[in-house]
């Protein structure tokens, strides 16, 4: 048997795992990478190389940075600012946290800017007599956070395992805030629908009593108290390492470990706190998942898939054509999937497509990244969606409005890709 098509079929019996969610998504993925070793699809210095690459080490120093963030209290402060805010009503207060929840989410990991909006909308159920609610902040707040993570090369975890997939393939490192030339219109149009009929549709499609949270208590104090010149080193930090990244000056990971360490150094936060609270399961699912891309292209799975999808498409389909149907493919299939999951299948097909054509393969990523990001019709492919279940919503609401949201923003997405690349 061909390793293609061994490639192939650990793929579907990864897709099946990823679908019945009988195991963590972590666990589905190491085992798929284990799969592609022991048949020979893929060495095994390859089948881990995941675990040391850019993206991954990248993603470890945002996660401790973004930990240190919390540790230091800005985040409880940001809380209680909010809270402020309460007396404005409800759909004010939610035009107010999707803003900003998208513009935090472009720097920190969606779950913990949720981790932080939660308990403060909470409190404002609490307080509010009914006023607020929690079934018409949550969906909407963590709607803000996905699309405000397609905003930036590190603002997800897919769309870093995009960008650096298409680095080790082509050498193409992207700029800071690339995505946003196709991803600002898709927020807009998120925040324009609330501002308009959307909070009316919502509350017409959420008929069902608000679910109280168990506790009536404020956001708890989550933070040690920190001399002031620490939380100047911690913003200061920070601040240095956007910069960094904006103007590339050095190397993604080496920015972000240094500015980890320079955290880690100066005690704002402890190295047992930020090893205890780091997101393993997000270290692994990307380590993995970039192996399992790897599988995927070593064995020419990926070439044979993408030769199958051009047949299809025929000899008259154009770049920008293909570019709708990847961008297509990646929300349908992340609305089953997880995104990280989808992109580890999809990119390494995408750029085969892409040099069939001979053209950029810089929108090909895109529509794959940040079509990743649009599947809002279900809560399984975003950790931030997920969380908003504890306030009750059922899946027919994820799918009446977050596939709302979902088609818009898809169409305007591929309406601004036309413009800015094609």
């Amino acid at each position: 048997m061909q390793d293609s098509t061994i490639a192939i079929i650990i793929l579907c019996a990864t897709i099946v795992l990823y679908i019945s969610d009988k195991l963590p998504l972590s666990v589905a993925t190491m085992l798929a990478v284990i799969a592609m070793g022991i048949t020979g699809v893929l060495p095994w210095d390859l089948a881990f190389s995941g675990f040391s690459s850019v993206t991954t080490l990248m993603i470890v120093g945002m996660l401790i940075m973004g930990e240190a963030f919390f540790a230091m209290g800005f985040a409880e402060s940001l809380g209680h600012s909010l809270l402020r805010f309460s007396h404005l009503g409800e759909k004010k207060m939610l035009l107010i946290l999707f803003v900003v929840a998208g513009i935090t989410s472009i720097f920190f990991n969606g779950t913990v800017i949720m981790a932080v909006l939660m308990p403060v909308i909470d409190t404002m159920a609490m307080q509010s007599n009914g006023v607020i609610t929690r079934k018409g902040l949550y969906l909407s707040t963590a709607i803000g956070t996905v699309l405000g993570a397609n905003l930036s090369i590190i603002g997800s975890s897919s769309m870093l395992l995009s960008v650096n997939t298409l680095r080790e393939s082509t050498g193409i490192q992207m700029a800071m805030f690339e995505p946003a030339l196709v991803s600002l219109p898709a927020f807009a149009a998120g925040f324009l629908i609330y501002l308009t009929f959307g909070y009316r549709f919502q509350q017409r499609c959420l008929d069902f009593p608000d679910r109280p949270p168990r506790t009536a208590s404020s956001p708890e104090a989550v933070s040690e108290e920190h001399p002031r010149w620490r939380k100047v080193v911690c913003l200061a930090t920070f601040g240095v390492c956007m910069i960094c990244f904006l103007i590339q000056a050095a190397d993604m990971a080496a920015i972000s470990i240094i500015g980890a360490t320079v955290l880690l150094a100066t005690g704002c936060i402890r190295a047992s706190t930020a090893y205890h609270n780091l997101s393993w399961d997000t270290v692994i699912v990307v380590g993995g998942s970039i192996g399992f891309a790897a599988g995927i292209e070593y064995s020419g799975a990926a070439q044979v898939i993408a030769d199958g999808i051009l047949d299809l498409m025929g000899e008259n389909a154009g770049p920008f054509a293909l570019c709708v149907v990847i961008m297509f493919i990646s929300t349908l299939l992340s609305n089953v999937l997880s995104n990280t999951s989808t992109v580890a299948i999809l990119m390494p097909i995408t750029l085969i497509m892409a040099s069939s054509f001979g053209v950029n393969p810089v929108p090909f990523t895109m529509a794959v990244a940040v079509g990743a990001n649009l599947s809002l019709a279900t809560p399984i492919s975003v950790a931030t969606v997920t969380m908003t279940m504890i306030a009750g919503y059922r899946f027919k609401d994820f799918a009446r409005i977050g596939g709302l949201i979902n088609v818009v923003t898809f169409v305007v997405t591929v309406a601004a890709m036309k413009v800015v690349y094609f």
